[in-house]
Formats: structure tokens, sequence, C-alpha cells
């Protein structure tokens, strides 16, 4: 009899509690569309709302785009209102600049778009002033890279440029592995769209399936296509689903759920604003850093990035790739875990890369430059004028119409001649002309080489301090890097670490300064004149080069070496005999390299 009474008083207890589970679930599923129950595996389309989407952003190929000739207006910083307009391409209006011919085209998505800030106030805007160059903004919101690639193949024709600027935040690499929306955006019902998938080490496009308004009312007819392609269904979808049995869904979701029904709770009471929207936000950062430490997540961004930098070489245009960390992506960044830095790195071979996450540190106060702190929004006045800054002399390098280039008959060799530390050289779109072209560099560095002393090598240096109260010593870093190429037994990783800032501070600038602060930023800027520091530096890259052959360490080297050949006379005699060595080893590596591709050119 006690054990009847107490099976049967369990009993009630688990019905109780399943009862209660599933009211305050289906309650605050009401007020949270993030919170997720039986009803959200196939939900109910809206007919009114899916009418104004297709009216007003739907795209059959790409899923959405920004409608041509609109204009709409938004909440910016501290409740102003803002407005944005498209012009009759679907790129966003840029003022003063709308009859002129495109030189830059800007793709990526809200952050390249730049929402919540004025037409004038956006960054491709603003860079486009600075340049004089009429920078065209397709940014779409909540695109990933793919949308992006896929719109620029789509449209680059009806206004090719020579710079192609794709921007995208880190979450990216989330959005290329969705397919419907929803499944990772609960919610987000009518975002369906294409995606890249690899497949035996090759991309191919699974084009977005529901591509007419009749199938948003067939969803079921393809749901396990859509469910098989996406990558978030099983691995986040169905995990978080609140469903009967509810107590049972809850303990397999309670790390997720439990706080996900505190912060609705909370936010629904009016004891929190926005608790939970922070809490889906701050998930979302773990998911993406989760997947940029997974192969099969950086395999297929690493895919498409190199989809994106030969389909612009392949059309005569230089491909950029900037990184906009979101506001929750920076404090992570700056408690330690720069999650996304090793991917960029390795991208920034193929390709220029522009991490924003060091400026956007160094600023200042990073809260200033988001517009909505709570969760990090999009970047604010101020943020968009330092993407604009940062990209100005990247940009003004690469369509530079004043630098010099190679005549095609190449008799003269030019990339070494004039003060190349007040007007350094641009190496872009120059004329190829094969064999003359190495033949005259052969014998321009035969003629600065008569002049010098007897080469020697380079002593072997002592490590030493190079950092005090902040300030760097570039002699003096430089020479420990030195030290390690010449003394270690492998490239460690903070020797490396050095040896790639300073390729990307010289690829950017063709400067370096005799002391940078913690950030890695000249602190006079005007002291760049320094004839030993870009002898150190040559000496740097060609130890590089010859550890590990990486091409990027040798064209470095030959730009070094282009500037050194116009200062060093400024040398001393010991120095002046440490460039004619440092000129032996450039001819030495270049003629290996030709030799192993069958190029006669040292012979």
């Amino acid at each position: 009899m006690t054990l009847t009474v107490v099976l049967v008083s369990g009993v009630c207890v688990v019905v109780a509690l399943e009862a209660c589970t599933a009211f305050v679930s289906v309650w605050l599923r009401k007020s949270c569309a993030w919170l997720i129950t039986h009803q959200d595996r196939l939900p109910k389309i809206d007919a009114k709302g899916l009418d104004a989407f297709m009216e007003h952003g739907w795209d059959p190929q790409l899923g959405w785009v920004r409608k041509p000739n609109t204009r709409h207006g938004e909440m910016g910083r501290d409740g102003v209102r803002t407005s944005y307009s498209l012009d009759r391409y679907g790129a966003r209006r840029n003022p003063g600049f709308e009859n002129r011919p495109v030189d830059i085209l800007a793709y990526g998505d809200s952050y390249t778009f730049a929402r919540q800030v004025n037409d004038d106030e956006a960054w491709p805007h603003v860079l486009s002033v600075a340049l004089d160059k009429n920078v065209a903004n397709f940014g779409v919101g909540n695109y990933g890279i793919d949308q992006a690639q896929l719109r620029l193949e789509r449209e680059f024709s009806t206004h090719p440029a020579k710079i192609v600027i794709m921007t995208v935040v880190p979450e990216t690499i989330c959005r290329i592995h969705s397919f419907w929306k929803h499944f990772s955006e609960y919610g987000n019902t009518f975002g369906f769209k294409p995606r890249f998938e690899l497949r035996n080490g090759h991309l191919e496009v699974i084009p977005n399936l529901i591509d007419s308004r009749e199938k948003y009312f067939q969803i079921d007819r393809f749901y396990d296509e859509l469910s098989r392609n996406d990558y978030f269904y099983r691995r986040k979808f169905c995990h978080d689903i609140l469903e009967f049995p509810f107590l049972l869904s809850l303990a397999r979701s309670w790390k997720r759920n439990l706080p996900m029904m505190k912060h609705a709770f909370t936010d629904r009471i009016g004891l929190t604003r926005d608790a939970a929207f922070i809490n889906v936000m701050k998930r979302n950062i773990d998911l993406t850093a989760d997947l940029f430490h997974r192969g099969e997540g950086t395999d297929l961004f690493y895919a498409i990035c190199s989809r994106f930098k030969e389909f612009c070489r392949a059309n005569g245009a230089e491909p950029v790739l900037v990184m906009i960390p979101q506001l929750m992506d920076m404090q992570r960044i700056k408690s330690g875990d720069h999650y996304y830095a090793e991917f960029l790195e390795k991208v920034g071979r193929e390709m220029t890369v522009i991490d924003l996450a060091d400026e956007l540190i160094s600023a200042g106060n990073v809260e200033d430059l988001y517009i909505h702190d709570r969760y990090g929004g999009h970047l604010s006045v101020q943020g968009n004028e330092i993407v604009a800054r940062v990209l100005k002399p990247i940009c003004a390098e690469m369509i530079d119409s004043t630098g010099l280039k190679v005549t095609p008959d190449a008799r003269a060799y030019t990339f070494a001649e004039g003060d190349l530390l007040a007007n350094p050289n641009t190496y872009f779109y120059s004329d190829f002309a094969g064999h003359e072209f190495l033949t005259a560099w052969l014998q321009q560095r035969d003629d600065i080489l008569a002049a010098l002393p007897a080469s020697l090598s380079a002593p072997l240096p002592a490590a030493k301090s190079f950092e005090l109260n902040g300030v760097i010593e570039t002699e003096a870093l430089l020479e420990n890097i030195r030290h390690s190429l010449l003394t270690g037994s492998s490239l460690d990783a903070e020797t490396m670490m050095w040896v790639n800032k300073f390729l990307k501070k010289f690829e950017v600038f063709k400067r370096i300064h005799r002391h940078y602060d913690r950030e890695f930023r000249a602190i006079d800027k005007k002291d760049y004149r320094n004839a030993v520091l870009y002898l150190l530096m040559g000496e740097v890259f060609e130890l590089a080069y010859r550890a590990n052959g990486a091409l990027q360490y040798l064209n470095i080297l030959l730009k070094i070496n282009d500037t050194l050949c116009t200062i060093y006379a400024q040398l001393t005699d010991a120095h002046q005999a440490r460039f004619a060595k440092l000129l032996e080893n450039e001819r030495l590596h270049v003629c290996g390299l030709a030799d192993k591709v069958g190029v006669e050119v040292c012979s």
C-alpha cells in the first residue's frame, strides 16, 4: 500500500512538473523567439509578412537583397533617426559620386552597408571622399561571404572595378554553413539562401531551394533536403527544441535552455531588458569561435576566400578581405582569445587581408565605436571613420595612377629609382614584360653591386630587450628576430608573428619607423629614413625566405632592396658590405627559383 502511494505520488509529481515545464516553455515562447518548441519544426508562413518581404528584399537566387531605388529609415546611436537609400543598381547611394564611374567595389554584410548611420557617414562614402574615387557599396544585411561572392559574380560585369573589398564579420563562418536561417536564427522563416559545399576538395554551389512564392507554403516537401544541407539543423536546432516530453528535452538542453528561460522570464516581467538577446549573441560568438577551431568550418571559409581571390584576379581586380569584429568579438579578443587570427594569417598569404580588431582597440573606448553596446550593434560614425582611415593607404597604393610601371620593352628597371621613401613605389597593375624585365633587373642590381665594397656576411647579433615602457625600439627588435632566425632550430611562433607584422607594415606603407607602440603603430610618423633599419629588415626577410621558402618573403625582400638601392649611400662602409651580401643572396634566391621553374635568367 505504501509503495503504491509512493509510486502514485511520484507519477503525479512528474506529471505536474511536465505540465509546468510545458506551460512555462509555451508562455515564454510568445515573447522570446529564441525559445523554440515543436511548433518551430515546421513554422507557419505569414502570407502578409512574406508579401512584404518579397516586395522589399526577396531575391530568388541569393535569398534577399537591397531593392534598387528605395529609401528607408532606422534608429542610430542614442535614438537618432538615420536614413539610407539605394540607387538603380541596388548599391547604397554615395552622395556626390552618383554620376562617376566605379573605381572600387565593396561587397559583404551589414557592416559593409554600414547600417544605422546616414549615407554620408558610411565608411565606403568616407573612403570615396578620402580617395576622390567612387566606392560602390553593395553590402547586404545578414549576408554570409558566400552570398556576397555569388552576388559579386552575378553583377561584376555591370560595374567592373580594379579593387574589390569584401567586408565580413567573424560570424560569417556560421552564415556560410546555413541553408535555412531558421535552423540557426530561430524565427527567421523567410531566410532561405544558397550555400557552397566542399566536395572532394572542390567548391560546389547548392542553389537556393525556395526560389518562388509558392514554395514557401510547401516547405514540408523540401524539408529533408533543407535539413540535410544545413550544418545547424542537428548540431543546434534539434538539440534546442523543447517538446514532449518537456522534462526530458529540458534535461538534454539545460545548459542552454535554463539560462534562456531565466532571461526570457526576467525580460517579460520587466526586471531586465534584452537579457535573452544578449545571451543569444554570446552563444553565437561561442559557436563562431568553435567553427574557427574546427577544420570543417575553416576549410569551407578558406575555399570561398580562394574563389573570391581567383575571381577578382581573373577579372583584372585586386581582392581585399576585411574582417570587422562585432563588439562581443572585441571583448573576447581583448581577453586574449583572438580566435580567427590564425585563419586570417593563412588567407593573408594569398591576398591583402585586414583585421580591424587592433585598430578598433587602439582607438580607445571600444564601446563608443558601436551603436548598441548592450549586444554589439553596428559601427558608429566614429567606427566607420576608422574603417575608411585604415583602407585609405592600401587602396591609394592599388589605384595610384602615378606609380612607376615597367615599359613593354623593359629596357630599364625603374622600380629602384627616385626618393622611394617620400614617394613609395606602387607595384600594382604593372605591364608584363617577361625575360627582358628580369634581364633589366639583373643589370640594375649589378650596377649597384659595382658601386659597393666587397660583400660581408652580417655578424650574429646578441639577443637583447627591445621594449621599454611600452615603446618598441625597431632596431633592437629586428636584431632579435635576426638572432632567432639564425640560431633557432625551428621558426617559433613569436618570431614569425613579428616577421609577418613587419611584412604587413611594409607592404602597406613601404616605410619602417624607428619606434612603435605596443599596438605596433609608429610613434613618430615622420621618422622613417633610417637606412640601417631597411638593411636589417631585408636581412630578416632573406633569412625567413631561406628558412621556409614562402614567396611572400622573397617578394618583400625584392621591394626592400629596391628602396635600399636608392639610399645605400647613407650606410657606413660596413653596412654597405652587408647590403652587397644581401643583393648577392637575393640573386641566388631568384635565380634558384627561375631554374626550378625552367626559366633561363642567370646563365
